[in-house]
């Protein structure tokens, strides 16, 4: 049996992975930008931050644990696709609130960061 031959095994493969694919979203911000990405994500969570600091400032941590929900869950809730094309919705007004914000804390962090102010 000296004739018989080795199984050949071949060399593992490196498959390449696919790229990933980011779908951009009406709150996308160049990433270089922003030290917090402004993505649905962020945006949704600063607004429970955003409601929790007014009811905190409003009326104690009851008020605020009620806000906080209350503007995450608008901020989470779909767009209303019956209201007219002039009416400003809640989800709108948090949003909007909640990218202004997460907008100014990256524009004081980039300034800080360039400046070292503190």
């Amino acid at each position: 049996e000296p004739d018989r031959q080795k199984p050949v095994i071949p060399e593992p493969v490196e498959v390449p992975k696919p790229p990933r694919v980011v779908t951009p979203t009406e709150f996308t911000v160049p990433r270089e930008l922003a030290i917090v990405p402004v993505n649905e994500a962020t945006v949704q969570f600063t607004a429970g931050a955003l409601g929790a600091a007014a009811g905190l400032a409003l009326g104690g941590p009851i008020l605020a644990a009620l806000g906080a929900a209350s503007f995450n869950y608008l901020s989470r809730k779909e767009e209303d696709r019956g209201a007219g094309s002039g009416s400003t919705s809640a989800k709108k007004v948090v949003d909007t609130a909640s990218q202004t914000a997460l907008l100014a804390y990256n524009f004081l962090a980039q300034f800080e960061k360039q400046n070292k102010v503190l």
